[in-house]
């Protein structure tokens, strides 16, 4: 997210924002994501701020804003296969997830108009543009979404995206606004749930500054369309 200005990833940071105050504004949205909350998320519990994700993409531990919203849903909700495939170490549950958030209704609007915008015949195959492919993929390792986020990890339980404007071009020079994003799935077999995570982590690749990233109006609206993305993605899982 930026403050909005007339180019791609203006429109595009716009869009998702569109999104989550049109929602935020409605009258059931308080009752429809009061199952998804956030999380205490930081150096200090999560390894993520460890791995080499965040020391090649963040390496000067610029401050950030972070969060990472959770959502549980009962085991008896989702298709036995794909709980078993889960409890064996298998990844389809994760992928199923992960096609939600982006496939998804959550991400549809950001989606629409960064395809629009961005989508031509030279990047036709490399990048995931529509929501057939979103829905299909399996997330692997150099996934493009949208011209938006690559996939610079995969686990059975966590798939890792770098997010930055265009970062198909010079991938490796920093941008002023990045993000590292994590989706994760596990089984709670305790508890008898599934656990459904995004989790976000928003710097300036380029300088250390003590300036917020975004205003408290912006952030507000931030978390309202992790609430959405998180909600697309988990009843893209339910049976």
């Amino acid at each position: 997210m930026a403050l909005f200005r007339i180019t791609r990833s203006g429109l595009a940071n716009f869009s998702k924002l569109s999104a989550a105050a049109t929602l935020a504004g409605a009258g059931g949205w308080q009752l429809w994501t009061m199952h998804c909350y956030f999380e205490p998320f930081g150096p200090e519990n999560d390894p993520i701020f460890q791995s080499g994700h965040y020391q090649r993409h963040n390496p000067g531990d610029h401050p950030s804003l972070k969060d990472s919203c959770v959502r549980k849903v009962s085991l008896s909700q989702i298709p036995p296969d794909l709980v078993e495939d889960a409890l064996k170490g298998g990844s389809k549950l994760l992928e199923r997830f992960c096609a939600g958030v982006w496939g998804g209704y959550g991400y549809a609007i950001q989606r629409n108009i960064l395809a629009r915008l961005g989508r031509n015949g030279s990047n036709e195959e490399s990048i995931l543009w529509d929501k057939k492919q979103l829905l299909n993929s399996t997330y692997e390792e150099g996934t493009n979404v949208t011209d938006h986020f690559v996939v610079v990890g995969k686990t059975p339980r966590s798939v890792v995206l770098w997010g930055a404007h265009a970062p198909s071009e010079d991938s490796g020079v920093p941008r002023d606004m990045e993000n590292l994003a994590e989706v994760t799935a596990d089984i709670n077999v305790d508890q008898g749930v599934a656990e459904f995570r995004l989790k976000n982590i928003f710097y300036n690749g380029v300088e250390r500054t003590s300036k917020e990233l975004f205003p408290p109006p912006i952030v507000w609206l931030h978390f309202q369309y992790c609430k959405l993305l998180v909600e697309g993605g988990v009843s893209h899982c339910m049976a």
